[in-house]
């Protein structure tokens, strides 16, 4: 039986000897939109969230990474941070582990900026494990039926709150401390 915990702003899924990271939202190149935007003039933080994730993925020694959405921050590709970015970033992570991105709605047009190796899902989820069954989503797509049928569901945008399907699974259902998200929900959102 698999255990997920949180650390650092990640979910932790540890199967045995094997690790699960993910992350979500790391909208590359907000910066540049707070600086049009606000006049707020801050560095991008790409280098210390490359930084971040690798520390969380030595620490426990994971061999997958999932990103459930927003890579990128403009929903367009047609950025030159993007072209700049992007890629390296994205090259950087793939050196250290396995990559899998479950496109957000901030992704649009990301397949052309990925090198070959990352592994790209639609907008409607992706399952891992098999003890539980685990669910990825971003979250502003519908999931699909197998996200639905997973036990556990991690996504980044909590629009609804999901419930078991049944009398049965909803009894299950126990709070956690997370923000009083239920047990099978994990919520990344920062707002």
């Amino acid at each position: 039986m698999s255990q997920v915990i949180l650390d650092n702003r990640a979910v932790v899924i540890i199967n045995g000897d094997t690790t699960k990271l993910v992350i979500s939202d790391l909208h590359l190149g907000y910066h540049i939109t707070l600086a049009r935007q606000v006049g707020v003039s801050v560095h991008s933080q790409h280098l210390a969230m490359l930084n971040r994730i690798s520390e969380l993925i030595e620490k426990h020694n994971s061999e997958d990474l999932f990103i459930i959405g927003d890579v990128k921050h403009t929903i367009e590709m047609d950025r030159a941070y993007n072209w700049e970015v992007v890629p390296e970033f994205m090259e950087g992570l793939l050196e250290l582990v396995s990559v899998t991105v479950v496109l957000g709605n901030h992704d649009g047009g990301l397949e052309s900026l990925l090198p070959r190796g990352v592994i790209v899902t639609d907008v409607h989820g992706t399952v891992v494990n098999h003890d539980p069954v685990i669910g990825l989503i971003h979250g502003h797509a519908w999931p699909s039926v197998e996200v639905l049928r997973a036990k556990i569901i991690i996504q980044d945008m909590v629009t609804q709150q999901l419930k078991g399907s049944n009398e049965s699974d909803s009894q299950d259902l126990k709070q956690c401390s997370h923000e009083g998200v239920r047990e099978s929900l994990w919520s990344f959102n920062h707002n």
